[in-house]
């Protein structure tokens, strides 16, 4: 496996800034990672003032750019933004990318939302903050997990898991200390390729159950 340090992830990015979207990026930039965003950082380096400096002030990429760059990328990191509305078909932004670079092998997508995939709250659906927390439907964004090979969610049920193969990826504090957790992609049957994501956390150590 390639040194964290010297890989270079591809990153489609929403229209608008996200918490989760946001502790990745400062994660993968401290690390040292080559960033090739498909938008420009401002949005997420003018909203967030913890670990501003680790948001990197990245140049703006063509999409022809993008689509080159992906070909020698180790990863393309497709992460998740709250829809403008519940009947968008996507978050907006360049999520078009994922269709034209087409690399479902080399392709993770991190789903930050806590509530229906749009991260609009369904009807009827108990608050995020309660011990009765239920789904909001539909609840995984099946079209993008039909593109990638790894997707990584916010909050996940146990069916999440058995049905879709989905890996836990639970909000990250925002913190100094940095948590690197190297999250197999598995199956019932074991563990099968490595990916690389980057929390900043407290915690010493991350396990996938």
């Amino acid at each position: 496996m390639v040194g964290i340090g010297n890989m270079k992830i591809v990153i489609i990015l929403p229209s608008r800034e996200e918490f989760v979207a946001c502790e990745v990026i400062k994660g993968l930039h401290r690390r040292g990672v080559e960033l090739i965003p498909s938008s420009p950082l401002s949005n997420f380096r003018n909203l967030y003032r913890v670990g501003y400096d680790d948001i990197p002030n990245i140049r703006e990429y063509s999409d022809d750019e993008i689509i080159e760059h992906s070909k020698s990328a180790d990863y393309i990191f497709v992460l998740w933004g709250k829809f403008s509305s519940p009947y968008d078909k996507d978050p907006g932004g360049k999520m078009y990318l994922v269709d034209k670079i087409n690399e479902p092998d080399k392709t993770v997508f991190i789903d930050g939302n806590e509530y229906s995939h749009t991260g609009h709250r369904a009807d009827g659906q108990s608050r995020k903050d309660k011990f009765d927390y239920s789904k909001g439907i539909p609840w995984i964004w099946q079209e993008m997990r039909d593109k990638v090979k790894w997707y990584f969610k916010r909050e996940v049920f146990p069916e999440d898991v058995v049905e879709y193969n989905v890996i836990p990826c639970p909000y990250p504090f925002r913190d100094r200390n940095l948590l690197l957790a190297e999250v197999r992609d598995y199956t019932i049957s074991g563990p099968r390729n490595p990916v690389v994501v980057c929390f900043t956390s407290p915690l010493s150590s991350l396990t996938v159950i």
